[in-house]
């Protein structure tokens, strides 16, 4: 009797151990993430309007549990239509800051259509409680590319930044339509942010988003016909290359549908030319603007001014599509 008493006090105890420790991880992405991802009053970002060279048309993507989801389609007139493009952003701003990106995808033949992730932007949606919520809303965009008479004519392919990278390198899972995707230092799963407990993250994001907590888009590389192509800065902050960018070129020495580079002296928007990426980790970091963070006004800043194109990693990637 007393060794079974023993053995439900040390179970108890764990139980409490565990219970505290998830409690400890919730508080910690409640202080970090658990925000709408609307960006900063003190910030001027890039708008469809700064691009009246561009063709655009605005909607919505219903969701699951009749969630909105807002998008743009975006094309240059008087160019010969590629391939379909789905844009997908990171955290904090909505698609809007990809818009440099954008315009240069139109100009070379790619009809790009863009939506605010859950939270985010104009899309519906309260606090991004976890990241893998993107997995819950990408399979209703595919289908609505899928059902859409205009952009359904074309090949599809797939490009997202971080928080996107993650639900782009996660969409052939959904769709055998995909041809190719880009993922800018993405992650492969939700634990990559404290790798030391990541099995606790998964298990704390299982509560809210169920099995797809502990998905891995490594499987996808692994059952997928697509063309997947993954890169990120060496010098990446936000996302340790350790576990994201090594983690897939390891990958990619069995899977020769995974190509990957990891760029010296970038870090995570590697997309962006050296001035402006030195300014955004300024921005970013040293002044935490991310997601609807209030500053002083002395801190105002153009965001359109410090997203300018790095034309090599451009380069890099529309040579990818254009293959």
């Amino acid at each position: 009797m007393i060794p079974f008493l023993i053995v439900l006090i040390v179970i108890g105890g764990l139980l409490i151990l565990l219970g505290l420790l998830l409690l400890a991880i919730d508080h910690v992405f409640h202080k970090t993430f658990n925000r709408r991802g609307d960006g900063s009053n003190s910030i001027v970002y890039a708008h469809p309007s700064d691009y009246p060279e561009l063709n655009i048309r605005h909607g919505y993507i219903s969701s699951r549990k009749d969630l909105r989801l807002s998008y743009n389609v975006y094309k240059k007139d008087g160019i010969k239509i590629k391939a379909t493009l789905l844009v997908i952003h990171g955290i904090g701003f909505g698609h809007y800051y990809l818009l440099p990106m954008i315009k240069k995808f139109c100009e070379d033949g790619y009809l790009v259509i863009a939506y605010d992730q859950y939270g985010s932007g104009a899309s519906e949606g309260k606090e991004i409680e976890t990241m893998s919520v993107a997995l819950k809303d990408i399979p209703y965009v595919l289908n609505f590319i899928k059902s859409d008479e205009e952009l359904s004519k074309y090949p599809l392919y797939v490009f997202g930044h971080s928080w996107g990278g993650y639900a782009a390198f996660s969409s052939p899972r959904y769709s055998n339509d995909i041809k190719k995707v880009v993922s800018i230092s993405g992650f492969y799963n939700e634990g990559v942010f404290a790798h030391q407990v990541s099995f606790l993250v998964k298990l704390r994001n299982f509560f809210i988003v169920g099995k797809d907590a502990f998905f891995d888009n490594r499987k996808v590389v692994k059952h997928t016909d697509a063309k997947m192509y993954y890169l990120q800065g060496e010098d990446d902050l936000v996302i340790n290359p350790r576990f994201a960018g090594k983690k897939y070129a390891k990958l990619a020495e069995k899977h020769p549908n995974l190509k990957v580079e990891l760029l010296p002296n970038k870090g995570h928007t590697p997309y962006n030319d050296d001035g402006s990426q030195k300014e955004q980790d300024k921005v970013l970091g040293e002044f935490g603007l991310l997601g609807g963070v209030l500053v002083p006004i002395d801190h105002y800043i153009d965001f359109r001014k410090i997203s300018k194109v790095d034309e090599n990693v451009y380069q890099k990637i529309i040579n990818f599509y254009n293959e």
